[in-house]
């Protein structure tokens, strides 16, 4: 069975991370973010102290509760 269309688009590699906007590291086989994973963690922390995500009001610790 052929699959193929004709229709097929060459794959565009992106030039820097989709993520953070710093370079890649291309010196192996699988392509990375040269922040390695610092470079997810702003985009993590700011998802978790979204207001949808945390809900965390009224959960203050207090001495003497």
């Amino acid at each position: 069975m052929h699959l193929r269309t004709g229709a097929e688009q060459p794959i565009v590699f992106p030039e820097v991370c989709p993520s953070c906007g710093d370079a890649i590291d291309r010196s192996q086989e699988r392509w990375r973010c040269v922040r390695g994973r610092a470079c997810r963690a702003i985009a993590s922390i700011d998802y978790a102290v979204g207001r949808d995500q945390l809900d965390v009001e009224g959960r203050s610790w207090s001495p003497g509760r």
